[in-house]
């Protein structure tokens, strides 16, 4: 993956070539491996490559086929096979090692306005066609790659930074105070187009910008699809589609050289580590796994431990950090941990460290485990729009399916679905945090925005929801804050795999039922049998208990009280926590985390200002 960024006057008033050079500066961090402008009349595309060994080679960006059509792309296209018999049926031909900007292209040119539906994989890129004058930006399904945007008159500039996108001279700094109420109270917005800065934007996930003199308009190019079951034989016939389908997700993502993988020990990550092990096509792939250990400061965390377990069963190198040696906060105050929005990551040093540890080893594709959960929820309970006669049956018949499956009702939804019939939400409404300032809350009327994420949360189980959540994307953000030279891919969250497991019923998904039986003999069966549990310990407390904050509490709040936070309750809040409440669960300690980590953020941007 690389940077991108440029600027689109439409009234084709020349580009500043200067601004363009700042904008590659603060575009650099992402791609050190060159650094390429191209520019024309009032249009200018910019890019910042990251070189990753063994995947298409000889890339140069921005790009054109024709010198009409441009495009600058922080992409990686998968189902290259698919996507080129489509488009050398449409004529098309293809050269031996097309780049992934170039088969971008030419599914514009051969596909027209169609040519996104076509598209699978990892991508955010922007393309000016000179014929019309049109600019056409796009954000991958899921929202893997950053793209901001801001818009101010007939000027368009955008960027993968939003750093990039503020050096524009119009584009301003003033904060959303919106975006800073979400971060507060749920560690990120929940509004998919809101950025902290009021004059730029985000494109969602599944979106495009199309771009003319005479209309601007954002629009989804994808949605969810909707649960349509499709039957197999017999069970082993659907677990080995699984199975290929899911090593394709992996593999497609690992390049033929070094690659890391992010482990701990449940399913998710360690069977991401097994099809790697496995992929014949990796033949050389050098494979390291990175854990973080936190044994002495949460006794009850063994995920090191089922890490290494996993990673001896498969031959796989392990390094391991030492992650309960960092205090909260530690080195926030140092340059290269200053973030481009504020960020709830309270151990962001150790994120650093990890991260420079495998750069330095010579990978540059980190692979997480990321969208498990997500994406092996089971089944929706089912639609409102259903009719319940028919409604009622299908969900008899799959609770009988699950029952036989599984021995058990649980997980089979049956809670959610009486808690649907009768209108409840099977989630209860935590209590406002009383420490947010009474007047920030009114005039950005928070009360309400923090019943309609509950509601969210509550509204049912399944792939649906999980992937309908409007937040999904920050989850991707938070390894994108560092902007180092490392691409971070999620195999769960392709677009292959999520579409072959929407389809199937909820008692395959269960307990990520299908998951393990596609990785027995695989994994190892203490693996294999460990049930899915939430985080074991909460890490963020017992540092809070134990004094492990890099900040003294009278410097945690200077520039958040009184404007958006009251320091007065906030600390009788935080003498209840450490106290214990709220100890069932790591909610809390997101909420004491919050508005220090804001704080920080706005010292680091006072400072920067100077």
């Amino acid at each position: 993956m690389s940077g991108i960024f440029g600027i689109v006057n439409l009234d084709g008033a020349p580009v500043d070539r200067q601004l363009l050079e700042r904008m590659a500066k603060a575009t650099s961090r992402r791609g050190p491996d060159a650094n390429a402008i191209w520019c024309s009349g009032g249009v200018a595309f910019g890019h910042a490559l990251l070189r990753v060994s063994g995947e298409v080679e000889g890339e140069r960006q921005p790009c054109t086929l024709d010198g009409h059509i441009w495009v600058t792309a922080d992409a990686r296209i998968d189902g290259r096979a698919e996507l080129t018999n489509t488009l050398r049926a449409a004529g098309c031909r293809l050269a031996p090692g097309t780049s992934h900007a170039q088969l971008i292209l030419h599914a514009y040119a051969v596909l027209g306005d169609k040519f996104l539906q076509h598209l699978v994989g990892d991508f955010a890129f922007a393309l000016w066609d000179s014929r019309t004058a049109t600019v056409i930006c796009a954000r991958d399904h899921f929202g893997v790659r950053p793209f901001f945007y801001a818009k101010s008159g007939s000027t368009f500039v955008f960027g993968s930074d939003l750093d990039a996108v503020l050096e524009y001279p119009s584009v301003s700094t003033r904060l959303d105070e919106l975006a800073i109420g979400d971060f507060l109270l749920f560690s990120t917005s929940q509004d998919p187009e809101r950025s902290v800065y009021r004059d730029v934007r985000r494109l969602p996930a599944a979106s495009q910008i199309h771009l003319t003199r005479e209309a601007f308009r954002v629009s989804r190019y994808w949605e969810i699809p909707q649960p349509n079951e499709v039957r197999y034989r017999d069970y082993a016939e659907c677990v080995e589609r699984f199975e290929e389908v899911f090593s394709s997700a992996v593999n497609d993502r690992a390049p033929s050289s070094a690659v890391a993988i992010e482990l701990s020990g449940g399913m998710d990550s360690t069977s991401i580590g097994a099809a790697l092990a496995r992929d014949k096509r990796g033949a050389g792939r050098a494979v390291t796994a990175y854990t973080n250990s936190c044994g002495s400061l949460v006794p009850e965390d063994r995920e090191a431990e089922y890490a290494r377990m996993v990673a001896s069963h498969l031959g796989m190198p392990i390094v391991e950090q030492a992650g309960d040696k960092y205090a909260l906060f530690e080195r926030y105050e140092q340059p290269v941990l200053v973030t481009q929005e504020p960020s709830a990551i309270a151990l962001l040093a150790a994120q650093y460290d990890t991260f420079s540890r495998i750069a330095k080893s010579g990978a540059r594709v980190l692979l997480t485990g990321q969208g498990g959960d997500a994406v092996l929820g089971g089944a929706s309970p089912g639609s409102s729009e259903s009719r319940w006669p028919a409604y009622a049956l299908q969900r008899l018949v799959e609770m009988y399916r699950h029952v036989r499956l599984t021995g058990t009702l649980r997980g089979s939804g049956l809670r959610s679905a009486l808690l649907a019939a009768l209108g409840r939400s099977p989630s209860s409404l935590p209590d406002f945090p009383d420490w947010i300032d009474a007047d920030f809350a009114r005039r950005t009327d928070l009360h309400d925005r923090w019943q309609t994420r509950w509601k969210i949360m509550g509204a049912g189980i399944g792939i649906e929801r999980e992937l309908g959540i409007p937040w999904l994307a920050s989850v991707f953000e938070s390894y994108e804050v560092l902007r180092m030279p490392l691409v971070v891919r999620h195999p769960f969250f392709d677009l292959r795999l999520v579409d072959f497991l929407v389809h199937l019923p909820h008692h395959m998904t269960f307990g990520k039922r299908i998951l393990r039986d596609a990785m027995r003999g695989k994994l190892p069966e203490e693996i294999l049998r460990r049930p899915k549990t939430g985080l074991l310990g909460d890490h963020v407390r017992a540092r809070f208990t134990g004094g492990r904050i890099s900040i003294p509490m009278e410097r945690g709040l200077t520039l958040v009280e009184g404007n958006y936070v009251n320091r007065d309750r906030y600390q009788q809040a935080f003498a209840r926590y450490l106290g214990g409440e709220g100890s069932k669960s790591t909610w809390m300690s997101y909420h004491m985390v919050n508005p220090i980590a804001l704080n920080n953020w706005l010292v680091q941007r006072a400072n920067h200002n100077r």
